[in-house]
């Protein structure tokens, strides 16, 4: 995978340590910072869920980001999205493409 200019490679022994740590909402804030510093634009999604914000919020795909300072704001302690899902914003203002693929039957 290439890099954006400046940005960090996402590390799988990283990932896996996030992953064994106890505390959720930890581990929901150092993958948003871990995703932004390798360059990806990040959103919150609902708890449990895959859903933006409720409307209330705001927040639309075009508040993406992929800054660390804006991950920690929305998800460190005490913030209005602490503990809330992640998602990745893909599209052109990203660069990047997903294919979601469900097998059904």
């Amino acid at each position: 995978m290439e890099l954006m200019p400046n940005k960090q490679e996402i590390d799988l022994e990283h990932i896996d340590q996030i992953s064994q740590e106890g505390n959720h909402n930890w581990r929901i804030l150092a993958a948003a910072k871990m995703y932004t510093n390798a360059g990806f634009f990040i959103v919150p999604l609902r708890p449990g869920g895959k859903l933006l914000p409720p409307k209330h919020f705001k927040f639309t795909y075009g508040n993406a980001t992929n800054k660390a300072s804006t991950a920690q704001k929305w998800f460190g302690p005490g913030a209005k999205f602490e503990g809330w899902n992640i998602g990745i914003a893909t599209g052109k203002k990203g660069g990047t493409f997903a294919i979601d693929v469900d097998r059904h039957g």
